[in-house]
């Protein structure tokens, strides 16, 4: 026996079997009972997804209450759903089989929950060149029928985004990443990326040609970087001196002679009046002569 909860007979409009949102119903196609028929009272207006399984093909149709076809008849197998946007109202969902032997199915009607808001890390969002984040904090509601988001950045070069929100840094500098819903309500979000530069390398660091009590730093340059060289005859950096600019080599001021100084350097990148740094290089050591 096939397991069916659909009343029979309900193979025209005044003998439709009522239906609700999110409920499921079962019914039998066959020769002799080639329709069935639903009854569905929306109070708003919404896209009605009309889901059904089984493996016969059927056609699915949509009229309002003056019998006038909203959705046009879809043969469908398998398990499909169908869309049609709806005013509030009375509905009736028209279901036909083709199977001689019979035809099991099921149909579920659910309204369709559009995206209200996107959320989106930020607004400033920070990555290192060369790791990834995901932008995508929340979608409101929940719940909502289509997360599906349109994912694009204003500068591949400087960050690229994947299709799930994961944003990878390429290169330095600053990007605007876009969130756009894919369910017809049209939100959209936007945030900012900078992408900071990785650690720095030091190529080489040693006394200056010509006078032992200055250093010359050179870095292994990261395109779009700004550089901020530290020093200081202490480990723990106290009362350090630092030096900032574009060049991937600098030199030091004169320093005091027979002096261990320490090293390092870090990349950073400035976007709106604030800057944003890169992990610092490994320390290194050097004495100065007189």
């Amino acid at each position: 026996p096939v397991d069916c909860d659909v009343p029979e007979p309900n193979n025209d409009f005044l003998s439709a079997t009522p239906i609700t949102l999110n409920q499921i119903k079962k019914g039998l196609l066959t020769d002799t009972n080639e329709y069935d028929y639903f009854q569905i009272n929306l109070t708003t207006a919404t896209t009605l997804r009309i889901s059904t399984t089984g493996e016969e093909s059927r056609n699915v149709c949509v009229y309002d209450s003056n019998y006038i076809v909203k959705l046009n008849p879809h043969g469908i197998s398998g398990n499909d759903t169908e869309e049609v946007y709806l005013a509030a109202g009375t509905y009736y969902i028209k279901m036909t089989g083709y199977a001689n032997e019979g035809n099991p199915y099921t149909i579920k009607c659910s309204a369709m929950q559009y995206i209200t808001d996107i959320n989106l890390r930020g607004p400033v969002a920070v990555v290192t060149r060369g790791q990834s984040m995901n932008l995508l904090a929340s979608i409101t509601p929940s719940d909502a029928s289509q997360k599906t988001l349109q994912w694009s950045s204003n500068d591949r070069g400087v960050a690229a985004v994947s299709g799930n929100g994961t944003v990878t840094g390429k290169g330095i500098g600053y990007a605007i990443i876009r969130a756009a819903s894919m369910d017809g309500s049209n939100k959209s979000q936007s945030t900012t990326v900078v992408v900071k530069p990785a650690k720095i390398a030091m190529k080489s660091m040693k006394l200056t040609k010509g006078d032992k009590r200055k250093i010359t730093i050179k870095v292994k340059k990261q395109k779009g970087a700004f550089y901020q060289y530290q020093y200081a005859t202490n480990k723990k950096f106290k009362k350090a001196k630092l030096i900032s600019g574009s060049y991937a080599t600098t030199t030091t001021m004169r320093l005091a002679k027979k002096k261990k100084y320490y090293v390092r350097v870090r990349g950073y990148v400035s976007y709106d009046g604030k800057s944003y740094y890169g992990a610092w290089s490994k320390v290194k050591t050097i004495y100065t002569k007189k």
